[in-house]
């Protein structure tokens, strides 16, 4: 016959109260504080060098990559010195003409009175100063 102790309550596992609910052994001896997890569980372990691989290319490429930023802001720099060089020879030449031409300006315009000049001097019978 089926006693109490035979019936589904697996009463068999030690330390489980008859009646409830199944716990498998692992379970409960973690619950109970049975071994717990030790140092060598979470061990750094020897592996393949793949991590050391790329964190060495990461460290080249961003070597790499400020060297070819920093050539690219000094030909930047100098592109933009070489235009300012440009624009200052060109206002250079703009002044030099415009001098150029105010001085050519000045000149025929002394040469037209000089000439109005000499006109009205022989028109009155004086002669003109040199």
């Amino acid at each position: 016959m089926n006693t109490p102790e035979d019936s589904d309550n697996r009463s068999d596992t030690p330390g489980q109260k008859p009646g409830g609910p199944y716990i498998s052994p692992r379970l409960r001896e973690k619950l109970q504080g049975g071994p717990e997890f030790g140092d060598d569980d979470f061990e750094i372990k020897p592996g393949s060098p793949v991590g050391m691989i790329v964190g060495i290319a990461v460290v080249i490429v961003a070597i790499v990559g400020g060297i070819a930023w920093m050539h690219h802001a000094s030909a930047v720099k100098k592109a933009k010195d070489l235009v300012e060089a440009q624009k200052a020879a060109v206002a250079a030449r703009a002044d030099s003409i415009a001098h150029a031409q105010q001085a050519d300006s000045l000149a025929r315009i002394a040469a037209v009175n000089d000439s109005i000049a000499a006109v009205q001097a022989k028109k009155h019978g004086k002669t003109p100063a040199p």
